[in-house]
C-alpha cells in the first residue's frame, strides 16, 4: 500500500520542480530581454549624443544595427 503514495509523491515533486524550472525560465529570458534592450539603447543614445568626437562614417554604420538589435529583442519580448 506505500507505493501508490509512494508514487504520488514522486509525482508531485516533479510538477513542482517542473513548475520552478519554467518560473525560472522565464525569469532568466526577462532579464535577457532587458539587457539586451538597456545596451542596445544605451549604444545608440551614447552614438547620437557623441557629436564631433566621433569617426565619420560611424553612425551610419552602426546605428541601424543597434536599431535593428533593438526592435529585434522588443519584437521578442512581445511575442514571447
Amino acid at each position: 500500500m506505500s507505493e501508490p503514495t509512494s508514487e504520488r509523491n514522486r509525482l508531485e515533486l516533479i510538477k513542482d520542480l517542473t513548475s520552478k524550472a519554467y518560473v525560472a525560465q522565464v525569469d532568466y529570458g526577462k532579464w535577457v530581454l532587458a539587457s539586451l534592450i538597456t545596451v542596445h539603447g544605451g549604444a545608440i543614445a551614447l552614438l547620437l549624443n557623441g557629436g564631433d568626437k566621433l569617426p565619420k562614417g560611424l553612425l551610419g554604420a552602426c546605428v541601424p544595427w543597434l536599431v535593428f538589435g533593438l526592435l529585434f529583442a522588443i519584437l521578442t519580448g512581445a511575442f514571447a
